[in-house]
C-alpha cells in the first residue's frame, strides 16, 4: 500500500483550490475539440491559453481533464526537439498543468487499490535524457505516485537519476526497496546516484539500507567502479562512500572486478581519477590484481603517469605481507619495466629498479631491457645504460647480452639494425668488453655482421668499427658465416650496395667464391646490379674470384657481365679464365647473350676471342640462328660480322645450313622473320656452292626453267631459299626434292611448283 501514497508538494507559492461546481464558459477559447487536430496545434493553443491569465477560467477537472490532460502532457513531450525557442512552449505548458494543482488519479482494481503498472510522462521524460531537472520535478508533482512502466522502470528511479533527494526519501519512507534493480540497465539505486555525482543522495541511500556491493548484471561494477569512473570528484565520493559504509558498519570490496575483471583502482587510474587512489589503496585494493589484459595497477601507472604516483603506490602499499609485485606481466609478457623504457620514461624506470624490479627478465616478444635501451639509446655513457648496469652490479645479477628475443636476436643485433654513426664503436665496445657474441646467429641465421652489410652507413666507417672492436677484443669472427638462404655478409653487401663494406670485408679474408642456395657467388651479386662497379670486381677477381662458378641456372658470372653489356668485366674475367663456350642449362652460351642483345661490339669481341659459333642452345638454334629469328634484331652489319669473323677458322668453319630441333636453317628464319638483307648476307657467304644461280634477266614476265645440279636432298624436304634480282625484292620459293631435276619458278613470293616433265605448271 506504500506505492499508493502521494510524495509530492505544492509547487511555488499557494494556489486556491478551485470552486467546487465551476463548468467552462461557452465563450471561452479554450476547446476539447481542437486539442484532438493536432499534437502542435494542441499545445501551442494551450500555452496560448495559459498566456492570457485563462488559468482564471475555472474548470471542473473530474469531468473534462481526467481522460485529456495525459494525452497533453506526452504530446508536450514529444513536441520536445532540442530548439531552445520552440521548447519554451512544452515547459510552459507542464509548469501551467503543475501549478493549477491537477494531480493524476490512477486507476483502481476490483479492490480498490491503485494499479501502478502505467507508463507516464516522467518515464518518458527519463527515457528521453531529459537535462531539466526542473521539468521532472513538476512532472512528478502531476504522478506524484511510484508508477512502474512496462520494463519495471520505477518513478523511484526517476528520481534517483535526476538527483531529487526529498522524493526519495519520501519513497523510501513509504517503503520503497533502496536495491531495486532498475531491468533495462541493470543498475541500482545507488549505481544510478553515484553516476549523478549525487553525494548527498548517496550518503542518503547508504543510510537508508542501499547494499554498496551490489554489481550490474550486465557489466559486474559496484557502485565503487561507478565513482573510480566519474569525470570529477571521485576521490571525495569514494571517501564518502568509505565513511558512511563504516559508520554503518557495511562491508566493503575495493578489489571486487567487473566483466572485464578492471578493479575500482584500475578505473581510476585508466580515467585519471589520481585522488583517487590513495583513498582506495588505504582501504586494501591490491596494486598487484591483473584485469583480463593482465595489467596491474603498476602497468597502468608505466603506460599513463610519471614516477610521483609510482612511489605514492609503493608509499601507500608498503606492506610486508602483500608487496608490490614490481615484475608481474601482462598478456604481451611485459613487465612495468618493459613498458617504462618503452615509452622512454628512463626516471621511473629507474625507480622500478630501485624498487626490485628484475633488469634481466625477457619481457614481450622476447626482448629484455638491453633489447629495448639498443634501440633508443646510441651512446653507452647515458643514463639509462648506466642505471640498468649499476643495477646489474649492485644485486650481482649477470647482464645478458647475449639473451636471445622471439626472433633470435641479440641486442648486438638489435643495436646493428640502426644503423647509426657517431659513438657506435663506443658501443659495440661497451657490448662486447660484457661478453657479447658476435657469431650469435638469429631464427634466420643472419649474424650481426649480416645485419651491418644490409643497411646502408654512411660515412661506411661502421663496420670497420666492428671489425677493429672484434679484433681488439680477440673474437673469432666468421667472417663467412651462411644464413639460412646461403647469402654470407660479402653477399649482402654487394646486394645492397655498401661498397666501402664490401672492400672492407674482401680486405678481412670474405670468400668471393662461396654460393649461397641458389647458386650465385658474391661475383653473381656483383653482375646484377644495374651499375656495375669494374673496380669492385676486379678486387674480387684478386682475391681467386672464379669467373666460372654456374648458379642453379647454369649462369656463370661472365654469363651475367655479357648480359650487363660490361666490356670492361667480360675482359677481366677472360683474363682470369673464363669460359666463353660455357653453357647454361638452356644450352645458352655468353655468345649467344650477346646476339639476343644485338651488341656488335661485344659481338666482334667475343668472335675475336675464339667464341664457337656453332654451339648450339636447348632448342638446336646455333648463333647464325638466333641472329635470325626475330625481326626487330640484328642487321646486316652484325650478320656480315658473324659470317665473316665466324667462318675464318677452317678447324671450326661456320656451319651455315645447321638445322635446329625443327629442321629450320638460318636462312629459313631469316625469310620466315622478314630480314632479306640478313638472307642476302648469308647467300652471298654461300655463292660458291649454291644450289641455284641467280637468272639474269631483271624482269620476270614468265615462269622461268631452273635446271638443278645432281647433289639434290635424297629425301623429300621443303626449303625456303631467296633470288637476288635486280631493282626488286626477293624472290622466296619452295621446293620439293623430285626425281628430275626440273622446276617452274613464278616471279613473286610464292610456292615453286616441281615439274617431272620440266613442262611449265
Amino acid at each position: 500500500m506504500s506505492d499508493v501514497h502521494p510524495v509530492a508538494e505544492d509547487f511555488e507559492g499557494s494556489w486556491p483550490d478551485p470552486p467546487a461546481n465551476i463548468v467552462v464558459s461557452p465563450d471561452s477559447i479554450f476547446s476539447w475539440d481542437d486539442c484532438h487536430e493536432g499534437e502542435e496545434s494542441c499545445n501551442s493553443y494551450t500555452i496560448e491559453l495559459y498566456n492570457r491569465n485563462c488559468c482564471r477560467v475555472y474548470v471542473v477537472w473530474e469531468e473534462y481533464f481526467f481522460t485529456e490532460i495525459d494525452c497533453l502532457l506526452v504530446d508536450s513531450l514529444n513536441y520536445w526537439g532540442g530548439n531552445v525557442a520552440r521548447d519554451r512552449l512544452p515547459k510552459r505548458f507542464i509548469k501551467f498543468v503543475a501549478r493549477t494543482g491537477y494531480r493524476h488519479e490512477p486507476q483502481v482494481d476490483k479492490d480498490g487499490k491503485p494499479q501502478l503498472h502505467q507508463t507516464t510522462p516522467v518515464h518518458h521524460v527519463a527515457r528521453r535524457n531529459c537535462s531539466n531537472k526542473n521539468i521532472v520535478r513538476q512532472l512528478m508533482k502531476i504522478f506524484d505516485l511510484n508508477y512502474i512502466d512496462n520494463f519495471g522502470f520505477r518513478h523511484f528511479h526517476v528520481a534517483c537519476v535526476y538527483g531529487l533527494e526529498d522524493l526519495v526519501e519520501k519513497f523510501l519512507e513509504l517503503g520503497q526497496d533502496p536495491n531495486c534493480v532498475d531491468p533495462v540497465t541493470g543498475d541500482t539505486p545507488l549505481h544510478l546516484a553515484v553516476a549523478n555525482d549525487n553525494e548527498h543522495l548517496i550518503e542518503v541511500l547508504l543510510s537508508r539500507g542501499a547494499e554498496p556491493r551490489l554489481t550490474n548484471e550486465r557489466t559486474g561494477a559496484t557502485p565503487l567502479h561507478a565513482i573510480c569512473k566519474r569525470a570529477n570528484n571521485a576521490a571525495k565520493a569514494a571517501q564518502l562512500f568509505f565513511d558512511v559504509a563504516d559508520k554503518l558498519g557495511r562491508p566493503m570490496r575495493v578489489d571486487a572486478p567487473d566483466k572485464s575483471d578492471d578493479t575500482p583502482l584500475h578505473l581510476a587510474l585508466k580515467h585519471r581519477n589520481v585522488d583517487a587512489v590513495g583513498p582506495l589503496l588505504r582501504r586494501g585494493a591490491s596494486p598487484n590484481r591483473p584485469n583480463s589484459e593482465g595489467s596491474t595497477a603498476l602497468h597502468l601507472v608505466c603506460e599513463r603517469y610519471d614516477s610521483e604516483l609510482f612511489k605514492t603506490i609503493l608509499e601507500t602499499s608498503d606492506d610486508e605481507y602483500r608487496p608490490v609485485r614490481v615484475d608481474a606481466k601482462d598478456e604481451n609478457g611485459d613487465a612495468p619495466l618493459h613498458l617504462a623504457l618503452k615509452l622512454k620514461k628512463y626516471d621511473l624506470a629507474k625507480l622500478l629498479m630501485e624498487a626490485g624490479a628484475d633488469a634481466t627478465a625477457s619481457g614481450a616478444e622476447g626482448a629484455t631491457p638491453l633489447h629495448i635501451l639498443c634501440k633508443q639509446v646510441t651512446d653507452p655513457h647515458e643514463e639509462p645504460f648506466a642505471d640498468l648496469f649499476k643495477h646489474c652490479k649492485e644485486r650481482n645479477q649477470t647482464l645478458r647480452v647475449n639473451a636471445q628475443d622471439a626472433l633470435g636476436n641479440t641486442p648486438l643485433h638489435v643495436f646493428a639494425q640502426r644503423g647509426l654513426v657517431g659513438p657506435t664503436q663506443d658501443t659495440i665496445r661497451f657490448l662486447l668488453r660484457r661478453g657479447a657474441d658476435v657469431n650469435l646467429a638469429n631464427n634466420e641465421g643472419t649474424t650481426p655482421l649480416h645485419i651491418i652489410c644490409k643497411v646502408h652507413y654512411d660515412p661506411g666507417h661502421y663496420e670497420r668499427d666492428f671489425l677493429l672492436s672484434c679484433d681488439i677484443y680477440n673474437w673469432p669472427l666468421e667472417i663467412n658465416a651462411q644464413d639460412h638462404s646461403g647469402n654470407t655478409p660479402l653477399h649482402l653487401s654487394l646486394h645492397n650496395s655498401c661498397r666501402n663494406v664490401t672492400y672492407s670485408l674482401l680486405e678481412n679474408g670474405a670468400n668471393p667464391n662461396l654460393a649461397n642456395k641458389k647458386g650465385m657467388t658474391p661475383l653473381h651479386s656483383a653482375l646484377t646490379k644495374n651499375n656495375i662497379d669494374s673496380d669492385l670486381i676486379a678486387t674480387m677477381l684478386r682475391k681467386d674470384g672464379d669467373p666460372n662458378l654456374a648458379d642453379e641456372q647454369g649462369m656463370t658470372p661472365l654469363h651475367l657481365a655479357v648480359k650487363m653489356k660490361n666490356q670492361d668485366s667480360i675482359e677481366m674475367m677472360l683474363e682470369r679464365g673464363g669460359n666463353l663456350n660455357s653453357a647454361n642449362k638452356k644450352g645458352m652460351t655468353p655468345f649467344h647473350f650477346a646476339l639476343e642483345e644485338n651488341n656488335e661490339d661485344l659481338i666482334m669481341m667475343l668472335l675475336r676471342k675464339g667464341c664457337n659459333p656453332n654451339s648450339a642452345n636447348e632448342k638446336g638454334m646455333t648463333s647464325l640462328h638466333l641472329l635470325c629469328s626475330t625481326s626487330s634484331g640484328c642487321d646486316r652489319e652484325s650478320a656480315d660480322m658473324l659470317l665473316e669473323l665466324g667462318g675464318n677458322d677452317e678447324h671450326r668453319p661456320l656451319q651455315i645450313d645447321a638445322r635446329d630441333k625443327k629442321g629450320r636453317t638460318p636462312l629459313q628464319l631469316a625469310v620466315e622473320n622478314f630480314l632479306p638483307l640478313t638472307a642476302e648476307a648469308i647467300l652471298e657467304r654461300r655463292r660458291c656452292d649454291t644450289y641455284f644461280r641467280p637468272l639474269p634477266c631483271p624482269e620476270w614476265e614468265e615462269p622461268q626453267i631452273i635446271t638443278m645440279p645432281e647433289c639434290y636432298l635424297s629425301e623429300a624436304t621443303y626449303t625456303t631459299f631467296a633470288l637476288r634480282n635486280v631493282g626488286k625484292e626477293p624472290v622466296v620459293f619452295c621446293f620439293e626434292s623430285p626425281k628430275d631435276s626440273h622446276f617452274c619458278v613464278k616471279p613473286y613470293m610464292g610456292v615453286v611448283q616441281g615439274s617431272d616433265s620440266g613442262d611449265s605448271k
